[in-house]
């Protein structure tokens, strides 16, 4: 891949990988917070920086988001990748065993209008789920009340305990229709659509035509 590829690709998907020649360590760099295919509101990031916290890391103090802040990133990163790993659902019950001053009627409020109140209860619904995460009546509530988040927490759950053998255009339909699924607002899903009808891949096209139009 020449250098003309890599900023193409750095730009199209809004991040970019480095792992050592040992495979040790592994560093995403970001240009945004929010992945560009959900077509959220965008976190502000001098309204993060304000926000910021020290915590100790091998003795030294660095600075790292905010608790509320961090867990909706947590969340919106773990739905993105439809929570294909253990480890992401352990961070965020570590993350709420450790952060007790959460104010969960804001950080619900704030995630409902940037557009990933969703993305933010599956990620708790899966804590609690497989780690047994203690959440909050007003979590709780939210979750009842939604039962697509119910919905995809179960997909999400077959997937990451139960063998996929799936081909790359599976996985493609897949991963289409569990973005399409997360997203709250009609005009998100039409951007979605029209993203994916644009790609080459024919999955995409299978994905759109598989679509439950009732849960639009």
């Amino acid at each position: 891949m020449n250098d003309k590829e890599h900023i193409a690709r750095i730009k199209d998907s809004n991040e970019y990988s480095l792992i050592t020649k040992n495979c040790n360590v592994s560093l995403d760099i970001h240009q945004e917070i929010i992945p560009k295919q959900f077509k959220l509101l965008p976190l502000i990031f001098d309204d993060l920086w304000e926000r910021f916290e020290a915590v100790s890391l091998a003795g030294t103090k660095v600075l790292n988001f905010h608790p509320e802040d961090l867990l909706l990133i947590l969340c919106v990163h773990g739905s993105k990748h439809m929570w294909e790993r253990l480890g992401w659902i352990c961070d965020i019950a570590e993350l709420l065993r450790n952060s007790q001053d959460i104010d969960w009627a804001q950080l619900i409020d704030k995630a409902r209008i940037i557009g990933c109140e969703r993305m933010l209860l599956l990620g708790l619904f899966l804590a609690k789920t497989i780690l047994g995460a203690s959440l909050p009546p007003i979590v709780h509530q939210r979750i009842i009340a939604d039962p697509e988040t119910q919905s995809l927490g179960k997909q999400m759950y077959f997937r990451l305990f139960c063998e996929n053998n799936s081909s790359t255009s599976g996985f493609i339909q897949e991963k289409f229709i569990v973005n399409f699924r997360m997203m709250e607002r009609i005009e998100n899903k039409i951007i979605h659509c029209r993203m994916m009808e644009r790609l080459e891949a024919g999955g995409a096209t299978i994905a759109i035509e598989t679509i439950d139009t009732s849960r639009v």
